[in-house]
């Protein structure tokens, strides 16, 4: 399973990854959002979570998750913020669920169990068809 980082604050992004490492699961790091659309828009990796940073410069965190949802991303969106918006507001954008910076090991396993991150894509974890929400 991959996971989509999108820090630009490369100290924080390796933390994400190394932590995500350690629990089995892949992932990659976008810098800005930018970059992380057109990760979305042309890589073919089927993303099961996206770890998102709201206060990216150029494109903030909360048009970037609107992009991607834009572009038929259904896998949760996870905000991560230093306080820069509200939950509502990152609900609002299409993100599913708000952790506010530092996010720590206990946090991130927290998120991958109320997720059901550990399934492979292709068997329906986050299918369009399935809720988002977690159960």
């Amino acid at each position: 399973m991959c996971v989509l980082i999108v820090e630009d604050d490369a100290t924080l992004g390796m933390v994400y990854k190394r932590n995500l490492d350690k629990l089995g699961l892949k992932s990659y790091i976008a810098v800005t959002g930018e970059e992380a659309i057109a990760e979305i828009q042309s890589s073919g990796v089927d993303y099961g979570l996206v770890l998102l940073d709201i206060g990216l410069p150029q494109m903030d965190g909360l048009s970037v998750a609107q992009g991607m949802r834009e572009l038929g991303t259904d896998c949760p969106i996870i905000a991560i913020t230093a306080g820069h918006s509200s939950k509502e507001e990152c609900l609002k954008s299409g993100m599913d669920d708000y952790f506010t910076k530092p996010v720590f090991m206990k946090e991130l396993e927290s998120i991958i169990h109320k997720w059901d991150v550990g399934r492979c894509p292709g068997e329906g974890s986050h299918r369009k068809e399935q809720s988002r929400k977690p159960s």
